[in-house]
């Protein structure tokens, strides 16, 4: 939401280095969350397949490990990890998300409210 609301403003807008500055705020932090939400989402479902088979998790696990490291997206020696602390990263994902996504709220909010004294000042 806030990097529609700052490319918007960007392209109609005469330029204002605050607003500018606002805008550009947005639309990394909204890239950032985005990131983080793929992340999560990713982990999520690969949770969730495995969930739903039913083979032993110490077979799941090591299938899992290799599909990563082949398709390059862990290094080998994360492979064998423990359940606890792969749930643990995940939930730290889901933090980051939740945490950017706050941000940008605030930042909308704020870049919101600001608006009418940016617009005088410039």
């Amino acid at each position: 939401m806030g990097a529609l609301i700052s490319t918007c403003h960007g392209l109609l807008a005469p330029f204002n280095p605050w607003i500018s500055g606002f805008g550009t705020a947005l639309l990394i932090m909204g890239l950032l969350q985005k990131y983080w939400a793929i992340r999560v989402s990713f982990d999520a479902h690969l949770m969730q397949r495995l969930a739903d088979h039913p083979q032993p998790l110490t077979d799941k696990t090591k299938a899992l490990d290799h599909a990563l490291t082949a398709l390059a997206l862990q290094p080998e020696e994360k492979a064998g990890r423990p359940w606890d602390k792969r749930i643990g990263n995940t939930l730290r994902l889901l933090r980051r998300q939740v945490t950017l996504l706050a941000a940008q709220i605030v930042l909308t909010l704020s870049f919101s409210l600001a608006i009418p004294w940016l617009v005088t000042v410039a």
